[in-house]
């Protein structure tokens, strides 16, 4: 069975979602653990927790976690050993310019739910590295469990 971490933000939507997701991975063989990211807590300290958990594939939901960066301000995330499945289920304008210009790992997959996101992100982001529209969780479990081997 893989091993994951769903990475989300305290609101009640967000865990919800991460609750959400977690039942599917399990259907799907991937054992997740949610993390609830705290902004008042230092972004290392969820970094070394994810490390020493040493999990197959790390999910974020809307860009849960994108605030951990390394001493010379790259995204944290690329420099995980393992998968980055990156969900994105609604509108972020603030957060799509802050990271999606910057530095992206092969490693990095992206899976959004919304047709109008998706096809904006594909004009105006052409690096993302993956880039996928899926109609649900399902369906962008299977293509994970597809591209992870």
């Amino acid at each position: 069975m893989r091993k994951s971490i769903i990475l989300c933000r305290s609101g009640e939507d967000e865990r919800d979602k991460a609750k959400q997701l977690k039942k599917k991975a399990e259907e799907h063989g991937i054992d997740a653990l949610i993390m609830v990211i705290d902004e008042k807590r230092p972004g290392h300290e969820y970094y070394f927790s994810i490390i020493q958990s040493c999990p197959d594939l790390v999910f974020t939901l809307d860009f849960a976690g994108f605030e951990m960066s390394t001493e010379t301000g790259e995204i944290a995330l690329i420099n995980l050993p393992c998968r980055n499945i990156h969900v994105i289920l609604k509108e972020r304008e603030q957060d799509f310019r802050k990271y999606l210009p910057r530095k992206l790992s092969i490693a990095m997959f992206f899976y959004c739910h919304e047709h109008e996101i998706f096809n904006r992100l594909q004009v105006q982001y052409p690096d993302i590295p993956y880039l996928k529209l899926v109609k649900d969780w399902d369906h962008m479990l299977e293509d994970v469990q597809a591209e992870a081997v």
